[in-house]
C-alpha cells in the first residue's frame, strides 16, 4: 500500500513537478519585488490638490508634517487655513497665514499632524483654505486632495529643508536703546543670533516699558518663560544678554533641570555673548526655560537653539521683581532648584508670550494672540491698532495683541505719508468685531494729493498778484504765498504782470512747468528781461517710493516723486539722468530702470518725458536632492546647458518663464530619475529636483 502511494507521487511529481517550480519561481521573484511587503512599493505622493500642488512632503514620525506647496495659480494666493483628517482618525486645523507667489513654493510645517500607528505608512486627507490677495474681491479658494507615503523616523533622516527647521532664534525682554522690539535683529561678535517674537503686551507688567527706575521702588525686574521643544541630538545653545540670562531643559514628563551656561551667564549688567554650547540629548520633547534679570533700564535676552523646534505656540511667561528690593539682580541660587518657579520673587503678572510658528493662535488656557496684518503701506510707515481697549504702534507689517477669548471691537489707523509736498493717506475700514486669535488682513487703498506753492517776492505792499496753473487761476491780495491742491505729476504754470502805483512789475519766470507738490519763488522787478526758467523732468515707470535723480546744468535733485523741476538760467543746458536699481521681492533679482532718455539738452520753460524700462538681472537656483555626493548632474535652463558635482546649480537669467529639463544619471550601475525634471520657472526662484530610483514622479 505504502509502494502504492509513493508510486503515484512520484508520478504527480514528474506530472505536475515543472509548474510547481514555476510558482515557487514567480513567488520569491514577487517577494523580492516587494508584493508582499506592501510599504516597499509605497512612495510619498498625492491625488487631488488642483492648482496648489505638493511639491514634497515629510511626515516626521510622532513630530509633524512638513510639506512643500507650489501655485500654479498665475498669481498671488495667501494660505489661511489647512484642515486635515490624519491616518488615525482624528481632526486637525490649523489657521495660518502664508503667501506663495505664482511658480514658487513654499515650506509649511504642521505639527502634530504625523502621529506613529505601528505601521510603516500614513494617509493624510487636507483641504487647504486660500484667498487672492491682489484680487479686488479677495477672491477665495480651496484645494483638497490626499497625501500618502512612508514615515521618515528621526530628524537626521529628514530633508534638509525641514532639518534647517529646527532652530529657534528669540529676543526677549524690553524694547532696547529706544529701538522699536518689533524691528529688531540682534547680532553677537558679527554672527546673527537672534530675531523678534512678538512683543510683551501692553497690560504684561512694567517690563514693557523699558523705564525701571533704579530704587522706586525696585531695582531689578525679570521674567520667567517657559515653553515646550522638540531637541535633537547635539543640539546647539547661543544667548546674547544686556544683564543675565541662563537657559535650562529638561525632559518631558517631568525629570530634573538641566543648566546650559550656568551661573557664568549671570553677571548682571553687561553680561555680554555666551556659547554656542552643544548638549547631546536624547531627541524628543522637553521642557525650555529662560530666566532673565534686568537692571535699571531697558534690556534685552537674545536665545538662539540649533537643533530644535519649538512644539507650543506659546512662552508661558512670569514677570517678576526680588521680594529684597534693595537687591540689584536675583541670586542665581534662588533659580536653580525650580527654574520656571524661582524662589523669593513678588510676582508682577502672569501671561503668555506667542512663539508664532504655525500652531493655533490660543493656548489650553483660552490666552490667544491676535494679529493684524497691513498690507500695501510703504515700508517704515507708522501705523497702530486699538483692540480691546489697548493701542499698539509700529513700523512693522504686523501688530499683536494677547488677550483671553471671545469677541472684541477694534480700531484702525488710516496713516498719511509726507512726500515731496505731497500727502499719501492710506485708508481701510478702520473699525470693525475680530475673534482673538484670529488674523486679520489689512489692504491699504492709496490717495495722494500734493500742495503746489509759488511764493512772490519784490511787489510792493498791498498789490494783487495771480498764477494760473494747469487752467486754474489764483489771485492773493494779502499773502505772498498761492497754493494749488492738485495730483500727483507735472503741470504748466504762467505769472501775470502786476501794474501798481504808476509802475508794471514782470515775474521771473514767466511761464514754464512744474511738478506738483513743489515750492516755487517768483521774483518780480520792473524790468522785463528775466534770465532764469523752469525745466521740468517727469517720469513713468518707477515703482511708488523708489528715488530717482536727474543732472541738469551740474546741479543733482534727487525724488521719489514723478517729477523734478529746476530753476535755471535762461537757454538750452545738458542733463544727464540717472537709473535706480531696486533689490526685487522675487529672490535672487535685482532690477536696474533703465530711462528710455539717458542725457541730452532742455531749454528752460521746456519738460522732458522720460520711460523707464525695467532690466533684470537674475539668478536661478536649482537644488539636488537624493544623489550620492559627488554624483555630476545636470540641467538645461533657459537654452543652456550646466553640470556640476555640487548640489546647486545657477543661471543668470532675465525676467520671464523659462524652461528647465532634467536627465536621469546612472551612477555606479544604478538609474537615478528626476522629479520635477522639466516644467518651467520663472527667473529668480528656486527649483528642488529630487532624484530616485524609481521612475514615478508624482509631481509631473
Amino acid at each position: 500500500m505504502v509502494i502504492h502511494k509513493a508510486q503515484s507521487a512520484l508520478e504527480y511529481m514528474m506530472t505536475y513537478g515543472w509548474a510547481i517550480f514555476i510558482i515557487v519561481i514567480v513567488a520569491v521573484t514577487l517577494y523580492y519585488l516587494g508584493i508582499f511587503n506592501p510599504s516597499a512599493n509605497v512612495t510619498a505622493g498625492y491625488s487631488g490638490f488642483a492648482g496648489m500642488p505638493i511639491l514634497s512632503q515629510t511626515c516626521l514620525q510622532n513630530i509633524g508634517l512638513f510639506i512643500i506647496v507650489g501655485n500654479s495659480e498665475g498669481h498671488l494666493i495667501t494660505i489661511n487655513k489647512i484642515n486635515m483628517t490624519l491616518q488615525n482618525g482624528s481632526t486637525i486645523s490649523r489657521n495660518v497665514d502664508f503667501t506663495v507667489r505664482n511658480g514658487e513654493q513654499l515650506l509649511i510645517p504642521l505639527l502634530n499632524a504625523c502621529p506613529y500607528t505601528g505601521g510603516s505608512t500614513y494617509s493624510i486627507k487636507m483641504t487647504i483654505d486660500y484667498y487672492l490677495p491682489d484680487n479686488a474681491l479677495q477672491e477665495p479658494g480651496v484645494a483638497q486632495g490626499t497625501l500618502y507615503g512612508i514615515f521618515t523616523r528621526n530628524l537626521s533622516s529628514a530633508p534638509t529643508e525641514v532639518r534647517n527647521l529646527f532652530s529657534v532664534a528669540y529676543a526677549f525682554a524690553t524694547p532696547y536703546i529706544g529701538v522699536n522690539f518689533q524691528t529688531q535683529e540682534y547680532y553677537a561678535n558679527g554672527v546673527f543670533i537672534g530675531k523678534v517674537a512678538l512683543p510683551f503686551p501692553n497690560s504684561l507688567s512694567d517690563l514693557n516699558n523699558g523705564l525701571v527706575d533704579c530704587g522706586k521702588p525696585y531695582n531689578t525686574q525679570g521674567y520667567t518663560a517657559v515653553t515646550d521643544v522638540y531637541l535633537s541630538s547635539g543640539v546647539s545653545f547661543e544667548i546674547l544678554t544686556n544683564d543675565g540670562t541662563t537657559v535650562f531643559y529638561r525632559p518631558l514628563p517631568g525629570g530634573a533641570w538641566t543648566s546650559v551656561f550656568g551661573d557664568t551667564a549671570w553677571e548682571g549688567n553687561s553680561a555680554g555673548h555666551f556659547g554656542p554650547i552643544t548638549e547631546d540629548v536624547s531627541p524628543g520633547e522637553y521642557e525650555l526655560a529662560v530666566d532673565w534679570t534686568n537692571i535699571c533700564s531697558g534690556g534685552i535676552s537674545a536665545l538662539d537653539v540649533k537643533g530644535a523646534l519649538p512644539v507650543s505656540s506659546y512662552w508661558n511667561v512670569t514677570a517678576w521683581t526680588p521680594e529684597n528690593s534693595s537687591e540689584n539682580i536675583l541670586p542665581y541660587s534662588n533659580i536653580t532648584y525650580d527654574p520656571a518657579n524661582p524662589a523669593n520673587i513678588s510676582v508682577e503678572q502672569i501671561g503668555n508670550w506667542s512663539s508664532a510658528i504655525t500652531e493655533d493662535s490660543c493656548n489650553s488656557n483660552n490666552v490667544c494672540t491676535t494679529i493684524f496684518d497691513a498690507f500695501q503701506l510703504p515700508y517704515g510707515t507708522k501705523w497702530w491698532v486699538d483692540f480691546d481697549g489697548s493701542n499698539v504702534s509700529s513700523t512693522s507689517s504686523f501688530i499683536s495683541f494677547t488677550t483671553a477669548t471671545g469677541s472684541y471691537s477694534y480700531i484702525v489707523a488710516q496713516p498719511s505719508v509726507n512726500s515731496s509736498g505731497c500727502v499719501d493717506k492710506y485708508s481701510v475700514q478702520s473699525t470693525g468685531t475680530l475673534s482673538s486669535g484670529s488674523s486679520l488682513p489689512l489692504f491699504y487703498g492709496e490717495s495722494e494729493t500734493c500742495y503746489t506753492t509759488f511764493q512772490e517776492a519784490g511787489l510792493p505792499s498791498g498789490s494783487s498778484w495771480s498764477v494760473l496753473l494747469n487752467g486754474v487761476e489764483k489771485t492773493e491780495l494779502y499773502s505772498s504765498n498761492i497754493t494749488f491742491v492738485n495730483s500727483p505729476g507735472y503741470y504748466s504754470f504762467s505769472a501775470n504782470s502786476v501794474s501798481y502805483g504808476g509802475s508794471t512789475y514782470y515775474p521771473c519766470p514767466l511761464s514754464g512747468y512744474v511738478a506738483a507738490g513743489s515750492i516755487f519763488k517768483v521774483q518780480y522787478s520792473t524790468s522785463s528781461s528775466c534770465n532764469l526758467g523752469f525745466a521740468t523732468f517727469h517720469e513713468t515707470g518707477i515703482p511708488y517710493g523708489l528715488n530717482w535723480s536727474v543732472d541738469y546744468n551740474g546741479n543733482i535733485k534727487e525724488s521719489n516723486s514723478s517729477a523734478i523741476t529746476f530753476l535755471s538760467s535762461t537757454g538750452s543746458n545738458s542733463f544727464t539722468v540717472l537709473y535706480p536699481t531696486l533689490e526685487y521681492l522675487h529672490t535672487g533679482c535685482l532690477i536696474n530702470y533703465t530711462p528710455s532718455v539717458v542725457s541730452g539738452s532742455l531749454s528752460t520753460g521746456s519738460e522732458q518725458s522720460i520711460v523707464f524700462s525695467p532690466v533684470y538681472n537674475c539668478t536661478s537656483s536649482f537644488i539636488e536632492h537624493g544623489l550620492p555626493a559627488g554624483v555630476l548632474w545636470s540641467v538645461k535652463y533657459a537654452g543652456i546647458a550646466k553640470s556640476s558635482s555640487s548640489n546647486i546649480i545657477n543661471f543668470s537669467t532675465t525676467n520671464e518663464n523659462s524652461f528647465f529639463n532634467s536627465s536621469k544619471i546612472v551612477y555606479n550601475g544604478n538609474t537615478y530619475y528626476p522629479c520635477m525634471g522639466n516644467g518651467t520657472l520663472p527667473s529668480g526662484s528656486q527649483q528642488n529636483i529630487y532624484y530616485s530610483l524609481q521612475n514615478n514622479c508624482m509631481y509631473k
